[in-house]
């Protein structure tokens, strides 16, 4: 399962490969390849968000899936929060 992490990774003596990449604006990625896990570090104008990497895949790959995880979760969301609205009318 991929998931978001509100912690940047600690990394110690074991990191195996970090790779910097800009997009010539606000973002700035930074992909941490470790004996343990491998994350990708996104920086950008508002913050910044870590997501740990599937092992077996490229870093691109498992942050489509990652992101894709993540609408699925907040479709899910959005049809609870609904059912939920659309429920509170039944109450008095």
């Amino acid at each position: 399962m991929l998931t978001a992490i509100d912690k940047t990774p600690v990394l110690h003596h074991n990191c195996i490969m970090v790779a910097s990449l800009n997009d010539g604006g606000n973002m700035q990625v930074r992909v941490i390849v470790g004996a343990q896990a491998a994350y990708a570090c996104i920086s950008h104008e508002s913050g910044t968000l870590d997501v740990r990497l599937n092992p077996g895949r490229s870093a691109r790959k498992s942050m489509k899936e990652s992101a894709a995880e993540l609408r699925e979760k907040a479709a899910e969301l959005t049809r609870r929060a609904a059912l939920i609205e659309n429920a509170a009318e039944l109450v008095d």
